[in-house]
């Protein structure tokens, strides 16, 4: 007998070239057996569809679950989303542990972010002080780490020596560009392009170094091109939402704590001060982010500004920054060889409230922008080769039975299955547990949360995405 049988999907899996109507069948968590009809009597548990579209799980590789970017609400919009699987880009990893309990289903990766004051000494690290933040992360169950230049810049060097540290023990390494040399912009991308080399790293939201902060952002889409067809060892996501995320808090110096959030505020005509983000927040032109239950909204006037006072401004926002141009630019982008420019589509959301991957990449696709392969490619595929996850990204008989049905008509999810469980149904969040994805070297610690969990290895990098680099 079956686990489940899924009944009259829309079933698109380009990997293993399926298309049509057809009745998957799932045991043990893994796919094990497609065909045009399965009886239902194989099955314990069956569920009908009506030609609703089955893809591959899709893999949002930015989003934010715990700290200062994020809540355990994430968990919940994720799995409401359409997300199977997310790599949690900022911790606290011990956050994130106590939490797993509530992932509703999911799969989560996370990495361990550097920051000066916290996990890091100086926004100088040595060599050693790299390895040492880069080990504690890993022995922890982090996957490796992430240094957020554009809001903690850290000096070029000790950048560098984040990133190699990370590389050397194996670990998963990304950067959110900027440095106390360049800010959060082309010219910061260009930067880590020069200082990581051939290193194998994971460069974030390409879109947000695309906003016409130095040149016109189709001018810095081009140099963004360029950049990544000639380092082709690093691998990145963008996305296609309106709204940036970051923190609102004033430092006890009285300055605004992240740095990109400043530099946003003068684009944008402010001061870069706690009296220029509050009236930002008075105009509508910031928004705070407020949790109700599992679900994360924005708040704007008089409301926001009265929260953002009353949390002593230690509270999350954000602001309508991204360029239409350059967010669907950068979708599409190929590389000469054909492969895209930009690998994945992510949200950087998560308890982020924009987690528009299926409602905004769908429209992608119904507008002829981007091919219905094209978007599984982008959303599940080449960020299963990122995390080195050689069963998800395809639904091939024993692969892992992660499976995202959508509404195309109304560009929404509508039931997401991970692992053979049903954790959404038609926008109600039913699933239980999570497992947490991690490597050897963070094993004995994850066995002591008693949490389920899935190593990965990343010592050679990530895995081939199907056609040269």
């Amino acid at each position: 007998m079956f686990d489940l049988l899924l009944k009259n999907v829309r079933l698109e899996d380009p990997i293993n070239n399926i298309s049509g109507i057809y009745d998957i069948a799932i045991e043990n968590k893994k796919i094990a057996d497609i065909e045009k009809e399965i009886s239902p009597s194989k099955a314990l548990q069956v569920l009908y569809f009506r030609e609703e579209l089955a893809i591959p799980g899709i893999i949002d590789l930015h989003v934010h679950l715990c700290g200062n970017f994020g809540n355990k609400s994430g968990f919940a919009m994720l799995a409401r989303s359409g997300v199977c699987t997310a790599l949690n880009m900022a911790g606290p990893n011990s956050d994130l542990l106590a939490n797993m309990h509530q992932a509703r289903g999911l799969n989560i990766a996370t990495l361990e972010d550097a920051t000066p004051g916290l996990n890091l000494a100086s926004n100088n690290p040595s060599y050693e002080d790299a390895k040492n933040f880069v080990s504690n992360a890993m022995d922890h169950g982090a996957i490796g780490i992430k240094i957020l230049g554009g809001h903690y810049p850290l000096t070029p060097e000790g950048s560098e020596h984040i990133i190699r540290a990370a590389r050397d023990r194996s670990g998963y390494a990304a950067w959110h560009a900027g440095t106390t040399a360049h800010g959060s912009n082309i010219e910061g991308m260009r930067e880590v392009c020069e200082l990581v080399g051939d290193q194998f790293v994971h460069l974030a939201h390409i879109n947000s170094y695309c906003r016409g902060q130095i040149r016109h952002e189709l001018e810095e889409v081009m140099e963004a091109q360029e950049l990544l067809e000639s380092h082709p060892s690093i691998i990145s996501e963008s996305y296609i939402a309106a709204s940036n995320g970051t923190s609102f808090l004033i430092n006890e110096s009285g300055q605004l704590a992240s740095k990109n959030t400043g530099v946003t505020l003068n684009m944008l005509g402010y001061e870069n001060s706690a009296a220029g983000i509050g009236q930002a927040i008075l105009d509508g032109i910031a928004f705070v982010f407020v949790q109700y239950g599992e679900e994360t909204v924005r708040i704007t006037g008089q409301e926001a500004h009265r929260l953002w006072v009353e949390s002593g401004t230690n509270i999350g926002g954000g602001f309508d920054v991204n360029p239409p141009m350059s967010r669907i630019a950068l979708a599409v982008s190929r590389r000469k060889n054909g492969t895209f420019s930009v690998d994945c589509l992510a949200t950087d959301g998560g308890s982020i409230p924009r987690n528009v991957l299926v409602s905004q990449g769908l429209a992608l696709v119904a507008g002829g922008v981007i091919s219905l392969k094209d978007y599984i490619q982008k959303t599940s595929w080449n960020p299963s080769r990122c995390l080195n996850l050689k069963n998800k990204g395809h639904l091939g008989i024993g692969a892992d039975a992660d499976i995202s049905i959508l509404d195309f008509h109304h560009q929404r999810a509508f039931s997401t299955i991970v692992g053979g469980q049903v954790c959404m149904m038609d926008g109600y969040v039913c699933g239980n547990g999570g497992t947490l994805i991690t490597t050897e070297q963070g094993r004995k610690n994850v066995e002591s949360f008693n949490i389920p969990y899935q190593c990965i290895d990343l010592s050679n990098g990530h895995l081939p995405f199907g056609s040269s680099r």
